[in-house]
């Protein structure tokens, strides 16, 4: 069964040949915080959680990439339904994302495994600030036509949706944040950017090594048309189910051949409700020249519901 749970992972991961990539802020541990990818992620049924991500990337590098991320999975009186909101908000030099997305899922119960669905509401709102004192053009910024002489403001509505299953020890989610292609900037009839439709694949094995350790071998897909091919692989070991500690690799769309990042993350339970993490990539891109990497912080809290007579699977992962 252990070899057939990985075979079933790389199959599935080589199965999917259309072009991906990240346009959501990158968050390296998404498997902690899988509603803030997959609307239809149901992780217990009887408890809600409370998740906060923190992000710097390409630390040392002048307006770099910061993101903060809160998520907040609410419980309900059925079994079978969750609603969920995600609160997210990026800065990269003179752009500020600030983005609410509304989610609701259903799951039933299939043999011995659960599979749910949902989906999400999600509002974007775009400002690129033009009057950044650090803005430089070769024609001078005040004489340039082409760089705006104030902020802009860009809102946007979209629809995300996802399916998710998962028994003890396996998970499988698809989904996609972006239903529509929509643009924000126009060159005569080109789109200079914009939100382009994505598709995210999430799957993981639990193998339990003895009665203490066990083994998580997860893999996150990202593809987007317009953006490269985004690939995470990471492998942790759970001691106890308190302590953990894993690596991973990142594969995106860097042409060196070295791929993007090497990762190493690790996390533990304070009692039982409460889990801190953190996590750091190595850069191995043309970025390590001006960069020391990147970290990040999750924290997730869950709390019970009213009693629910359904027994739930693994609350931290599945």
């Amino acid at each position: 069964m252990k070899k057939k749970g990985f075979l079933l992972q790389i199959i599935i991961l080589a199965a999917i040949n259309t072009t991906w990539g990240q346009q959501e802020a990158l968050t390296t541990q998404y498997m902690y915080n899988k509603l803030v990818i997959n609307p239809a992620f149901q992780s217990n049924e009887s408890k809600g959680s409370v998740n906060i991500m923190a992000r710097d990337q390409w630390l040392g590098f002048d307006g770099s990439l910061t993101s903060q991320v809160l998520s907040l999975a609410l419980p309900v009186l059925s079994k079978n339904t969750q609603f969920g909101i995600n609160v997210k908000r990026y800065s990269f030099g003179i752009t500020k994302v600030n983005a609410v997305g509304l989610n609701y899922s259903y799951g039933v119960k299939t043999g011995s495994g659960f599979l749910s669905g949902g989906l999400e509401v999600g509002f974007r709102n775009y400002m690129f600030d033009y009057t950044d004192s650090r803005l430089v053009a070769s024609q001078g910024i005040d004489i340039d036509p082409s760089i705006p002489k104030s902020a802009i403001n860009r809102n946007n509505l979209n629809l995300g949706l996802g399916i998710y299953y998962r028994t003890e020890k396996f998970y499988l989610g698809v989904s996609s944040p972006y239903v529509f292609s929509n643009a924000l900037f126009f060159d005569q009839n080109t789109v200079l950017s914009g939100e382009f439709k994505q598709i995210l694949a999430m799957t993981g094995y639990q193998f339990k090594l003895n009665s203490g350790i066990s083994l998580l071998t997860q893999s996150l897909v990202k593809l987007s048309t317009d953006l490269p091919f985004d690939l995470d692989v990471n492998a942790n070991l759970i001691w106890k189910s308190k302590v953990e500690f894993g690596t991973g690799y990142r594969l995106g769309g860097n042409t060196n051949g070295l791929g993007e990042s090497l990762i190493i993350n690790g996390g533990f339970h304070i009692y039982n409700d409460l889990f801190i993490g953190l996590a750091y990539d190595y850069p191995l891109s043309d970025l390590r020249s001006v960069t020391v990497g990147n970290v990040e912080l999750i924290a997730r809290y869950q709390f019970e519901r009213k009693k629910s007579n359904f027994k739930g699977f693994n609350p931290r992962f599945f």
